[in-house]
């Protein structure tokens, strides 16, 4: 294990101790850490069998205290103030480890893909927007980035690699876009500590962020037995859970912000039972409901890299809505104005970042006087020639900010879409489409195809989601031209 402290006794102690029974906690606990304010915190980690062990915090007079198990095991429980510091944490255990530079705050697990992953100084020949501008104005001692170190184990493992470190030019620019650009707007507003890990893997599967306990119960997801060689870690099944996630379970959060998917975009229904059952098993393993924000993909031309097999994406982002009902405290951010056509790593990070901060300070720290999500379709009916849709979470109507609306189609009973005209009743939480090839429509799609941009907005500025008023198996749109 590794952690970044200062040992306080003398060094003949540390050697005379047997080889398991080192003095140790995992890397997350190190000099610059944050951790969650007000709140129960775990601390844990390994010394000597039987030995007792005494917390002391700076911010309180109170000590907290714990025994190892036989095998040198322990955690302490211990009390959070609000929001402050520095501080400085003493562990005694016989030996002293002093923990120093220590802020209470806001802490947000950031997980994912390439596109959490995606660094402030972006891929090769793949640009993050305004990465310098960034950079230039990120330091930032009240922020705090805890980079996880890429590892896929085939057994779960007790410590990673990583520590935690202060926000500068330096530590920024590897550091996932997305995540500190929402931790950046959060703190901000907050005028708080705030403490960001990035547990990320490029290209990686759903699976691979799972335990082989949950995998196990899906009879159709192969899981991998300890003691197994991975050589594809973003494919092995509970590889990255294993080696990246495991270790920090009982780290305290706020919350997670997920964005996953396009790995698994063409296996919709079963990311459907995935996902859930992912925040699921990590909330029962941090012992607390924490707030989980995820992504619904950003749109990229999957038709154009990978044919006929990309045009499921739509049915996965229209999963990923339908996920936002099935898991507890959740909310799903939707990026149908922050994608790339050419590129599945859309640049626009910071407008990405910020869609999740805006959301999270409605949700989770008491944000009023706005509405800050996306347009949800409540309800829809025929009109003679036209489908009217009403909507949730548009108080003021609708806008297109000076574009032409595009991507509505309807269809009649033939199951044949036609490109929709769209009306916008003033004052109205209403859209009004219909085709001049259409005269009874059934049904209506927006944005329901390989690719397509935003171009329906709330007056408060997020985008409308891709939709579909129909659940026609995927055989029917297969020989439809996309637009």
């Amino acid at each position: 294990m590794k952690g970044k402290h200062t040992l306080i006794t003398a060094l003949l102690f540390f050697i005379l101790l047997p080889a398991h029974a080192r003095l140790e906690m995992p890397a997350v606990f190190c000099d610059n850490m944050i951790l969650q304010q007000q709140s129960q915190v775990f601390l844990w980690g390994q010394s000597q069998s039987k030995e007792q062990i005494v917390v002391s915090p700076s911010w309180s007079n109170n000590k907290y205290y714990g025994q190892a198990d036989h095998q040198g095991w322990w955690k302490v429980s211990i009390e959070t103030p609000s929001a402050g510091g520095p501080y400085e944490l003493t562990v005694i255990i016989k030996d002293t480890l002093r923990f120093s530079n220590v802020l209470i705050g806001e802490v947000w697990l950031c997980a994912g893909q390439s596109n959490m992953h995606f660094p402030v100084k972006g891929y090769i020949n793949q640009p993050n927007l305004e990465a310098t501008q960034t950079l230039v104005k990120s330091r930032n001692s009240r922020i705090r980035l805890f980079n996880v170190g890429q590892h896929a184990s085939p057994f779960p493992a007790e410590d990673c690699q990583g520590e935690w470190v202060e926000a500068t030019p330096e530590s920024v620019a590897g550091f996932s876009a997305l995540g500190y650009h929402f931790g950046k707007y959060l703190q901000e507003h907050l005028d708080v500590p705030v403490g960001l890990i990035n547990c990320s893997w490029g290209g990686a599967r759903i699976e691979c962020f799972m335990s082989g306990e949950i995998l196990s119960t899906f009879a159709e997801v192969p899981y991998r037995e300890q003691g197994d060689t991975i050589t594809s870690p973003t494919r092995a099944p509970s590889g990255i859970y294993n080696g990246m996630i495991h270790p920090l379970r009982g780290y305290a959060i706020k919350g997670a912000l997920w964005y996953q998917g396009e790995a698994n975009h063409n296996e919709p229904d079963r990311y459907k039972e995935l996902l859930p059952a992912l925040v699921k098993s990590w909330r029962e393993e941090w012992q607390h409901p924490f707030a989980f924000y995820f992504a619904q993909l950003a749109p990229f031309n999957y038709l154009r890299e990978h044919g006929p097999r990309g045009y499921p994406v739509a049915l996965l982002m229209e999963v990923q809505n339908q996920c936002a009902s099935l898991i507890p405290d959740s909310e799903i951010v939707i990026l149908m104005d922050a994608g790339d056509e050419s590129c599945i790593h859309p640049a626009n990070k910071k407008l990405a970042g910020e869609w999740f901060a805006i959301q999270a300070l409605a949700g989770e720290y008491g944000l009023t006087g706005g509405t800050y999500k996306s347009p949800v379709l409540r309800s829809w009916h025929r009109k003679e020639n036209r489908i009217v849709l009403e909507f949730d979470h548009a108080p003021n109507g609708f806008t297109s900010f000076g574009k032409k609306i595009t991507g509505f189609e309807v269809a009649g009973t033939d199951s044949v879409f036609y490109p929709a005209r769209i009306t916008l009743p003033n004052y109205q939480q209403k859209v009004e489409v219909e085709a001049p090839e259409v005269a009874e429509p059934i049904a209506v799609r927006y944005a329901f195809n390989g690719y397509a941009e935003a171009t329906l907005f709330n007056t408060e500025g997020f985008p409308l989601s891709c939709f579909r008023t129909d659940n026609w198996p995927i055989e029917k749109y297969k020989n439809k031209e996309q637009p």
